[in-house]
């Protein structure tokens, strides 16, 4: 089955794009739709497509499907309309069986041994964060973001509201709960790490309370993805979907391609093949830290955006 992931991003692409790239160019029979005003060159992979456009252009594109006015003033909101990304780029998607989003600060292992054919078959919406979901993409799945919740158009209250609602994830009436509400199959296993931002080390934010590795970091080998940790002195080694590294400042070390790429809290480093990870190399790359300090910054920064968002309310 066909999929195309869809994602708009405005402004300077991150440095860790080039990573990200490589992680979608092994994934061969995936492909992927990037919106962008960004025209730096990047080596795009065969899989992927480039729309140059700027962001007002795409507001306006939104503001065209709907008979009420949106408010869509920062790219940020984009993920309150994420939901409905099967009907605002129909015309790129005819030809695909599911569609999706995903942020870019992501790394892909190898999406098709996760999400298979069996699952596509079976399941009409695969997992349920905003930064990674596929959904089938036919009529009624497209426009069922449109459901009414308690007899209201929700869809039309966060769309014209400046706020941001979570509205593709599990937030207050969100995708998800409409599509629960209309017994639409979900596949929702955790099959993927998506790290906590609160501290300096890889804690994968789903498994805190279910699992005790320490040390953990990442190995994308050609293709693949590895979590690699110790537990009881004992390294281990499973395979995943994706990590997702939300709100991580991160360098890029090594001379080697991006074939194999070790990762650590705090930096990419291109490894050559014949790099050895044991439990020294773990605990080395792995080890937290008892003050992350740009988490502190990230806290202090939040606070102060509450803050005139609470002054600008009281004007």
């Amino acid at each position: 089955m066909k999929i195309c992931f869809i994602i708009p991003y405005f402004g300077k692409l991150p440095n860790n794009f080039d990573i990200f790239l490589n992680s979608c160019k092994y994934n061969k029979t995936i492909n992927y739709l990037l919106v962008t005003d960004d025209k730096t060159y990047y080596e795009y992979p065969d899989n992927f497509r480039v729309e140059y456009m700027s962001f007002d252009h795409l507001k306006n594109k939104i503001q065209n499907k709907y008979d009420f006015k949106i408010n869509l003033s920062k790219p940020y909101k984009l993920c309150d309309f994420k939901p409905a990304y099967g009907d605002i780029f129909n015309e790129y998607l005819s030809e695909y069986d599911f569609w999706g989003y995903c942020d870019i600060d992501i790394i892909f292992g190898n999406i098709r041994k996760f999400i298979t054919n069996d699952i596509l078959e079976k399941y009409d919406k695969i997992l349920s964060r905003g930064y990674f979901t596929l959904y089938r993409n036919n009529e009624k799945i497209n426009k069922l973001y449109k459901s009414k919740i308690n007899n209201l158009e929700r869809f039309k209250q966060v769309f014209s509201c400046d706020e941001s609602f979570a509205f593709d994830e599990w937030g207050h009436w969100g995708i998800n709960y409409i599509f629960k509400q209309n017994n639409i199959r979900m596949y929702d296993e955790i099959i993927f790490h998506d790290i906590y931002v609160g501290k300096y080390g890889f804690y994968p934010y789903q498994l805190m309370k279910k699992e005790y590795v320490k040390n953990n970091i990442y190995l994308f080998e050609k293709g693949s993805l590895f979590r690699l940790g110790l537990m009881n002195n004992e390294l281990i080694k499973n395979e995943i979907l994706y990590v997702h590294f939300q709100k991580r400042n991160m360098e890029i070390n090594g001379i080697y391609s991006n074939d194999r790429i070790l990762i650590a809290p705090n930096k990419y480093i291109r490894i050559s093949d014949d790099f050895e990870i044991n439990k020294k190399i773990i605990s080395e790359y792995g080890k937290d830290k008892l003050i992350y300090k740009d988490y502190i910054v990230y806290r202090i920064k939040n606070l102060q955006k509450k803050i005139q968002k609470t002054l600008k309310r009281g004007r």
